[in-house]
């Protein structure tokens, strides 16, 4: 859907999350630069590469609704109204609603913080999650709503944690940023 014309020189489908974590190993050993791409109705060109593109959707289709419908646990590859249509007997629905939701999967909309028309910032992604599975540059998971893979997390990545905070002291520090990405979240675009 994007003005970007990039052509791949490989694509693959990830069947599963052990497939992942081998082609990001396999490509950071070629020295390969890889892209991730879900639906790719973004109009933004997120997922265009001229490298590797690995697409994640159809090995990634599981849904589990839980609390009566006061939550939704999805794999990246769901199509957000399939979402949509597992809540809907609880008249419930996913925060984001963008216009590609007929074909825009979870992964990408949440990669994208995606919002839309009706829910604007208050319902997009970032503001809607309850915790996510990761797999990380290294091969790595962590999975947020596992406190055991949070601790392991934080004993095998403490620099990667110390950084992070670091960062967060540093932004908070300064005002004027702090304000500046207040203010950008509060608005649809975040350039």
């Amino acid at each position: 859907a994007s003005c970007y014309s990039y052509l791949p020189k490989v694509v693959v489908k990830a069947e599963d999350e052990r497939e992942v974590r081998r082609l990001i190993r396999l490509c950071q050993q070629c020295g390969t630069p890889f892209t991730f791409r879900a639906a790719g109705s973004s109009l933004s060109g997120q997922c265009s590469s001229e490298d590797v593109l690995i697409v994640c959707n159809d090995g990634f289709k599981k849904m589990e609704v839980i609390d009566d419908g006061k939550a939704l646990k999805c794999e990246c590859g769901v199509i957000g109204s399939d979402a949509n249509d597992l809540l809907k007997p609880y008249n419930r629905k996913i925060g984001p609603d963008p216009a590609t939701l007929a074909t825009a999967l979870v992964g990408g909309i949440l990669n994208n913080n995606s919002s839309g028309m009706c829910c604007g910032t208050a319902q997009n992604s970032y503001k809607t999650i309850r915790s996510i599975r990761v797999v990380l540059l290294d091969g790595s998971i962590l999975d947020t709503s596992d406190q055991k893979s949070i601790d392991q997390f934080l004993k095998e990545k403490p620099q990667m944690v110390e950084d992070l905070l670091q960062l967060r002291k540093e932004i908070l520090a300064d005002e004027e940023l702090t304000h500046l990405i207040h203010h950008k979240y509060k608005i649809k675009n975040t350039t």
